[in-house]
């Protein structure tokens, strides 16, 4: 029978190999017709596979297993190999997310004028607003000192400089804890803030100039626009411990619509007036 074998011989050697594959074979015991001349006698029908191996058992050869394990290895090797950049990858979306969900509720706050509900946030998170004024670099803080800010409005303010503010129209900058991200960042503990994420906000207000053209003169008139101004948000992170500033980088341009007005009482302050507009 093809795919089968069968157990034939003489003696006693052939016979005890005969009686021992019966005990283990289930289909032992068919009657099979040997040649003519031959004594007939009854054999057992077993798979190939079982006949060829010793004791008739099945299993893996050394040089199975070994390819097997050299497979393994490769695979093992390529994971490990891609495993740090996905990880990468998976942190610069997280912060990426952190910064687009920031940046909705500073551009409210800017909006607002410091007015109306101030996102709380503000002055738990604000580390330091820094700007050059007079020929010197200013820096508040919220902690004890001179220059220092205690309140949601003031952080506003400050961040609110325009451009022109400030010498040779740099930018107010400012470090920041994320609002957003893990609970256990959120601490007042200093445990807590060396360890939240923390970017630097470089606001830049600008006025805005629309350019048009009057019948018999050249070249075009620039007009100033009172009533709106450019606000640019540029973000930069992670910031370390030792104040370096990491790869992550992006930038928001806005149109802020009111006239940037300067607070009586500290000249520090600007806030856009709600509802005011030059006609």
């Amino acid at each position: 029978m093809v795919g089968e074998a069968v157990l034939w011989g003489t003696g006693r050697q052939s016979a005890q190999k005969t009686a021992a594959i019966n005990r283990r074979t289930p289909n032992a015991g068919a009657t099979w017709n040997a040649p003519s001349g031959s004594p007939k006698r009854s054999a057992p029908f077993i798979p190939w596979n079982l006949a060829c191996r010793p004791g008739g058992q099945r299993g893996f050869t050394m040089v199975e297993i070994a390819l097997c394990i050299g497979i393994i290895g490769f695979a093992l090797v390529a994971i490990i190999g891609v495993l740090p950049a996905g990880l990468q990858v998976q942190r610069d979306n997280r912060e990426e997310t952190i910064i687009n969900n920031d940046v909705k509720v500073l551009l409210e706050a800017m909006r607002g004028g410091g007015k109306g509900a101030v996102p709380p946030v503000l002055l738990a998170n604000f580390e330091s607003i820094g700007f050059s004024s007079g020929g010197m670099g200013v820096i508040y803080t919220n902690g004890p000192g001179a220059n220092e800010y205690d309140t949601d409005f003031e952080v506003v303010g400050l961040m609110s400089r325009p451009s022109t503010a400030n010498d040779l129209g740099r930018p107010t900058t400012n470090v920041i804890r994320a609002f957003t991200g893990a609970l256990a960042d959120k601490g007042a503990s200093v445990g807590s803030k060396q360890f939240a994420f923390t970017y630097r906000l470089e606001v830049t207000i600008d006025p805005v100039f629309t350019e048009y053209v009057v019948a018999g003169s050249s070249p075009p008139v620039t007009n100033r626009v009172i009533n709106a101004s450019e606000v640019q948000l540029q973000f930069r992170w992670p910031v370390f411990d030792n104040g370096g500033i990491g790869q992550g980088r992006k930038l928001y341009r806005v149109l802020v619509p009111g006239i940037l007005t300067n607070d009586v009482g500290n000249t520090n302050l600007w806030f856009f007036a709600l509802q005011k507009f030059w006609p």
